[in-house]
C-alpha cells in the first residue's frame, strides 16, 4: 500500500458522518459541524457540564455524527445548552456548538420532539 493510500485511508476513518450528520450540515446553523475533532474542550469549557454530569457537548456531536438520529433528537440535551459560547471562544476548529444544537432544537421541534420541561416553559410564557 503507497503512502498516500495510508494517508487517505486514515482521515477516512477519522471523519465520521452520517444522514443524520449531513442533515444537521444543511440547517441554517449546523453547516460547521464536520469540521469537529472531538477534542472535548467544549465539554471542559461548558458551564452546564461543570454542573451536571448528564451534559457533554462533545458526546451529543458524537453522537449526531455517529447517526444517532433518535437519540439525539428524543433527548431534552440539545435544549441543555444555555449558549454563552464559551465553547466556541476556545473551540481550536471555529466549531459553532451553539448555532450546531440550535439547527438539532429545529429539527425536533418541526419533528414534536420538545421536552415537556420546556414545553410547559413555552406555555407559561404564552
Amino acid at each position: 500500500m503507497a503512502k498516500d493510500d495510508v494517508k487517505e485511508k486514515h482521515s477516512i476513518n477519522h471523519a465520521p458522518s452520517s444522514s443524520f450528520a449531513k442533515e444537521v450540515e444543511r440547517e441554517y446553523g449546523g453547516e460547521g459541524i464536520m469540521k469537529c475533532i472531538q477534542c472535548g474542550m467544549c465539554t471542559a469549557s461548558c458551564m452546564v457540564a461543570s454542573m451536571t454530569d448528564r451534559y457533554r457537548p462533545r458526546q451529543l456531536i458524537q453522537k449526531i455524527l455517529l447517526g444517532k438520529r433518535h437519540e439525539v433528537l428524543s433527548s431534552e440535551l440539545p435544549w441543555l445548552c444555555m449558549t454563552c459560547r464559551l465553547c466556541e471562544e476556545r473551540c481550536q476548529e471555529d466549531v459553532n456548538l451553539a448555532e450546531i444544537f440550535h439547527a438539532v432544537r429545529e429539527i425536533a421541534t418541526r419533528e414534536g420532539y420538545i421536552p415537556k420541561v420546556f414545553q410547559n416553559t413555552v406555555n407559561k410564557v404564552l
